[in-house]
């Protein structure tokens, strides 16, 4: 009970005194496409944020653009086929998404979960909720997904960032993190060729 008090009174004392303008930093830092939760996070241990503060500030901020991405992109996409530069690639994009509709649906759940939980460049929950949008994915079924990726991604960057770090500072962040996305791609491969193994099977 002490550790937990102490977890808590620290942060709270940390948000209020002293740390408003680095939490912030974060929670807008996160809210920015291609940067989002990555960069955000990356932000804490160097101005000595607690992780706690760090990880809400960055998990919010990062989720905070998703439901106005879903509900409103297609307006977007409306109004930007009015101009000829941008009208062929908002077409292409869309008939991409469609091509692979079905597929996609049918692990929606899933794939979207994943798409935003590894914390890889050209993923995150803008991409994710423009996946979504893209596809017709209602933002109830959506939102539940993306933000079950956000808060993995966002626990997954603070112990890289806050814990693994310090304890092996001399290897390279990236080694690591390619690494960490080998992991998770050979488990995904593994899984699939089960499931490809076991339709053969029942057929």
């Amino acid at each position: 009970m002490n550790a937990i008090r102490e977890l808590i009174f620290d942060n709270i004392i940390y948000a209020y005194w002293y740390g408003w303008r680095e939490v912030g930093y974060v929670f807008f830092t996160s809210m920015i496409p291609v940067l989002e939760l990555r960069a955000a996070i990356a932000f804490g241990p160097a101005h000595h944020m607690p992780w706690v503060v760090t990880y809400l500030a960055a998990v919010i901020g990062n989720l905070i653009p998703v439901p106005f991405i879903i509900l409103f992109v297609r307006k977007v996409f409306a109004w930007l086929r009015r101009v000829p530069a941008l009208g062929g690639l908002v077409d292409r994009m869309e008939a991409k998404a469609d091509k692979n509709k079905e597929k996609v649906l049918r692990y929606a759940k899933l794939g979207l979960f994943l798409f935003v939980a590894i914390p890889l460049p050209g993923t995150g929950a803008w991409t994710g909720a423009l996946v979504a949008a893209m596809l017709d994915i209602r933002l109830k079924k959506a939102f539940p997904s993306i933000a079950a990726g956000v808060l993995s991604a966002g626990l997954l960057m603070t112990f890289f960032y806050y814990f693994l770090a310090n304890a092996f500072p001399r290897v390279s962040y990236t080694r690591i993190v390619l690494a960490l996305v080998g992991i998770v791609l050979l488990v995904l491969l593994v899984v699939w060729s089960a499931k490809k193994l076991n339709n053969k099977t029942g057929n």
